[in-house]
């Protein structure tokens, strides 16, 4: 029997040896399922060898270019959430009829919180005075978190939020000045009459419905001063349904059950603009969020329209503002964006402003992960940037 242990322990050697061997010569540059990029093995270099942080890297670079990693991922969530029935998986919670939610949110000092919610205020009051002194309207909108717009989907042991948001709500409203027009897209929400969903089942974008509830909103402030400015439905556009690939299911390897949704839209008019910097429509083609609006982030955007009395409108934000983007462009002879988590080269907000003399400065600074931070709506406003340093 020895020969068969012998047979064994060869067998086995040379399985962790072409495992190894495929796994170093693996280099996945990005990991579909956690959409973040995966660590590349370090070159050759006997010199470090011998320090942590060289073997650091090399076991990290192991464990992200393991072969069939994707797969090993997407059956462990498949155990925990179809067979084990686990109604958490990693960071992510399932809620009713499987709607996706991101970990809760935990504010352990409200003292702290409070302060920084009217330092946001203070510099959104300065930029806004300067945006407003040459003559544009700032309209700051304000989405809540999935687990707050969508709550009546959250599981039973999520804590509700609801009070944390209306907290720092109530600080906005008594901080801003009359310089910002604020629109709290869950008060629009909150009113919604209709049948469908507001935000997309495994994903933390709100979808066309709580789009249109935005831009509607948007409208009427804009047609106080172009009052011929068209205004359209959804009941203008041919709405296709498809699985959504939402960034919820993603994490956890697009395990949880999704139905059809409304994802991509078509207009029934003849739409005329011209997009000044890159080909991409208006209205894309893909089953995610990114895909089906304005063809995903850009951190510049440019387009105008034949519409000569509309109102030209900038918007500032991320990736929240690309639905709106999208039904906006119909309704303005120009709109122009920036993302400045991507626009690392623009000046300021007021900068760009000053410059490109828009009618209205839409302003969406919200981040879907974290309580909204004081450095995410000084980024939001081109104040990261080099030329926004102060």
């Amino acid at each position: 029997m020895k020969w068969i242990k012998i047979l064994f322990i060869g067998c086995f050697v040379a399985f962790i040896g072409f495992t190894g061997l495929k796994t170093i010569a693996g280099k996945e540059a990005k990991s579909l399922t956690e959409g973040r990029s995966l660590t590349q093995f370090p070159d050759l270099d006997y010199s470090e060898m011998t320090k942590d942080s060289y073997l650091s890297e090399v076991e990290n670079a192991f464990s992200d270019q393991l072969s069939s990693r994707e797969n090993k991922i997407r059956q462990y969530y498949d155990l925990t959430v179809n067979k084990l029935h686990m109604k958490y998986a990693g960071s992510v919670s399932i809620g009713k009829d499987n709607q996706l939610f991101e970990q809760p949110q935990v504010i352990n000092d409200y003292a702290a919180f409070d302060r920084e919610v009217k330092k946001i205020a203070k510099v959104v009051n300065r930029e806004a005075a300067k945006i407003t002194k040459n003559g544009a309207k700032f309209l700051f909108i304000n989405y809540p978190r999935k687990d707050v717009g969508a709550k009546q989907y959250l599981p039973s042991y999520y804590p509700d939020s609801t009070k944390d948001y209306q907290r720092y709500i109530r600080i906005l409203r008594q901080e801003l000045s009359d310089d910002v027009i604020f629109i709290d897209a869950n008060e629009l929400f909150q009113k919604y009459d209709g049948d469908g969903l507001l935000y997309y089942k495994t994903d933390h974008h709100v979808n066309a419905n709580g789009s249109q509830l935005v831009y509607d909103e948007v409208m009427k402030y804009v047609k106080q001063q172009f009052p011929a400015t068209q205004t359209k439905s959804l009941s203008d556009y041919r709405i296709k349904q498809k699985v959504v690939a939402g960034s919820f299911n993603r994490k956890i390897g697009y395990v949880v059950s999704a139905g059809k949704e409304e994802i991509t839209l078509r207009p029934k008019w003849k739409l005329k603009y011209k997009r000044l910097n890159s080909k991409a429509p208006l209205f894309g083609k893909g089953d995610t969020y990114a895909s089906a609006f304005m063809g995903g982030d850009y951190a510049y955007t440019d387009i105008t329209t034949p519409q000569k009395d509309a109102a030209k409108i900038m918007i500032s934000g991320s990736s929240y503002t690309n639905a709106l983007e999208a039904m906006i462009i119909p309704s303005c002879r120009e709109m122009i964006s920036y993302d400045y988590r991507y626009n690392t080269k623009s000046g300021t907000l007021a900068q760009e402003a000053a410059r490109q003399s828009p009618d209205y400065v839409i302003y969406i600074p919200n981040q879907s992960d974290a309580h909204f931070s004081y450095e995410t709506f000084r980024q939001h406003l081109g104040l990261s940037n080099k030329a926004g340093k102060e």
